[in-house]
C-alpha cells in the first residue's frame, strides 16, 4: 500500500515537471521568436513594408496611372494595327486646333475695326436689327438697321456694297444678296438700305415680311467703284429707281467732305413722275450745294418727248433718254470746244451707269457674261450706245452691277 502511494506521488511529480518544462520551452521559444536576431527582424520588416506599399498603392494609384500615360500612348501609337489611324487622328486634331486658334486670334484683333475694313475671310457675319421700315414711291423701301453696338460703323470706301444674309426670316431658308448702303460710312450705330420691292423675288419676299426687331446679317464687303476725293473734276451718274443707292451714297460722301471739290451730276430716271423716291432729299441737297451737286429727273415715257413738267418744285424731263437730255444733265464729253478749241481732260471725268439692262444697253452697251455665271465691263468692241456717240471714251464709262466676278475687289 505504501509502495503504491509512493509510486503515484512520483508519477504526479514527474507530470508536473514535464508540464513545467513544456511551459518553459514555450516561453523560451516565444522569447526566441521575439528576439530571434537579424533574420527574424528582416522578415518582420519586409512584411510590414509590403503592407505599407499596398496601402500607398491604394492611395496614389492615379499618380502611377499618370506616370504610365506616356508609355501607354507610345504603345498605342506604335501598334501595328491601330498606330497609323491614331497618328493620323492626332495630326488632324492638332491641325484643326491650330486653325481654330488662328481664326479666333484674327477675329479678336479685328473687333475694333469698322465693318467694311474687317477681313471677310476671318470675320463672322454681323447681326443687324431692324429699327424702322419706310415705304417710298416706286415700290421702294428704306430699311434702317441698328448695328451691334452704338460705336460700330460701316467705314466703307465709296462706292461699296455688302452681302446681306436674310437668316431664317419666317422659317424661310437663308439666302444672300448684294446691297448698296445709303447711310454715310461714318454714321455710328446705324446702317440704311434703299431696296426696291421686286415681285417676284426671293430676297424681296423675305424683306417684305420683316418687322421691327427682326435680324439680318452682314457678310463680306465689295468695293464696286473706287472713288477718291478730288480724283475727278466731274462725275455723272445715270441711275434708275433701283440704282438710286449708288447716287445717294456718292452724294452723301461728296457733300459731307468740304475739302472735296468734285462736281456731281445725277440723272435720275423713273417710269412715272409719282415714282421718284428721295426726290425731296435730292432737291434739298442740290439747294445746299449748288456748286457741287446738280440733279435732273427724267420720266421714261413715249409721250411728251423733250418736254418738261413741274413735279412740285422739281422740273422733270418727259420722254425717252436721248442725246439732248444727256447733254443737259451730264458733264461734257472730251470734245474740243468749237469756240475756244479747248478739249476737256478725259481722265478727269467719269460717267457711272446704274440701271437695268434695258436702260444700260442703249446708253453704253450690254455687259459681257462670263460663262453665264457673272459679268464684267466688256471688251473694247462691246462698248457702244449713246455715250459713245456723244464722244465719251470707254475708259470714262463704268457700268454698275457687273462687278461680282472673281476679279472684283473684295474687302
Amino acid at each position: 500500500m505504501m509502495r503504491g502511494s509512493r509510486l503515484l506521488l512520483v508519477e504526479r511529480v514527474a507530470a508536473g515537471g514535464s508540464s513545467a518544462s513544456g511551459g518553459g520551452a514555450s516561453a523560451s521559444s516565444s522569447s526566441r521568436a521575439s528576439f530571434s536576431g537579424p533574420s527574424g527582424g528582416r522578415a518582420a520588416t519586409a512584411e510590414e513594408a509590403a503592407r505599407a506599399k499596398g496601402a500607398e498603392k491604394e492611395k496614389r494609384r492615379w499618380s502611377f496611372a499618370l506616370q504610365d500615360t506616356p508609355s501607354t500612348i507610345r504603345k498605342y501609337i506604335d501598334d501595328v494595327d491601330k498606330g497609323y489611324a491614331i497618328r493620323l487622328s492626332l495630326f488632324v486634331g492638332i491641325l484643326c486646333s491650330v486653325g481654330y486658334t488662328t481664326y479666333q486670334y484674327f477675329v479678336y484683333r479685328q473687333r475694333h475695326l469698322p465693318l467694311a475694313q474687317r477681313w471677310g475671310k476671318f470675320s463672322p457675319t454681323v447681326p443687324i436689327t431692324l429699327l424702322e421700315r419706310t415705304e417710298l414711291p416706286g415700290k421702294m423701301h428704306l430699311y434702317r438697321f441698328a448695328l451691334p453696338t452704338p460705336a460700330d460703323y460701316a467705314g466703307y470706301e465709296p462706292v461699296s456694297s455688302v452681302r446681306v444674309h436674310s437668316g431664317l426670316v419666317r422659317d424661310m431658308d437663308s439666302i444672300s444678296r448684294w446691297f448698296t448702303p445709303v447711310s454715310h460710312p461714318m454714321e455710328r450705330g446705324i446702317i440704311e438700305f434703299a431696296i426696291k420691292d421686286a415681285d417676284p423675288g426671293r430676297m424681296a419676299s423675305r424683306l417684305h415680311h420683316l418687322t421691327t426687331g427682326d435680324v439680318l446679317y452682314l457678310g463680306s464687303w465689295m468695293k464696286e467703284f473706287p472713288y477718291t476725293a478730288n480724283k475727278y473734276t466731274d462725275i455723272g451718274v445715270v441711275c434708275s429707281v433701283g440704282g438710286s443707292s449708288v447716287a445717294l451714297q456718292l452724294m452723301k460722301v461728296i457733300t459731307a467732305n468740304e475739302n472735296d471739290k468734285t462736281r456731281l451730276s445725277i440723272l435720275y430716271c423713273a417710269q412715272s413722275a409719282a415714282a421718284l423716291p428721295f426726290e425731296n432729299l435730292f432737291l434739298e441737297m442740290s439747294k445746299k450745294h449748288p456748286d457741287r451737286l446738280k440733279v435732273a429727273f427724267n420720266v421714261l415715257t413715249r409721250n411728251g418727248r423733250n418736254s418738261t413738267v413741274a413735279n412740285g418744285e422739281i422740273p422733270v424731263n418727259l420722254g425717252l433718254l436721248d442725246h439732248t437730255t444727256l447733254v443737259k444733265s451730264l458733264p461734257p464729253p472730251p470734245i474740243a470746244d468749237p469756240v475756244t478749241g479747248v478739249t476737256p481732260d478725259a481722265s478727269k471725268t467719269k460717267i457711272l451707269v446704274c440701271a437695268p439692262t434695258s436702260l444700260m444697253a442703249p446708253l453704253a452697251g450690254r455687259p459681257s457674261p462670263i460663262w453665264n455665271i457673272s459679268y464684267y465691263q466688256g471688251p473694247f468692241y462691246k462698248y457702244g450706245g449713246m455715250l459713245k456717240e456723244m464722244g465719251y471714251q470707254r475708259s470714262q464709262v463704268y457700268k454698275f452691277g457687273v462687278s461680282t466676278h472673281i476679279l472684283a475687289h473684295h474687302y
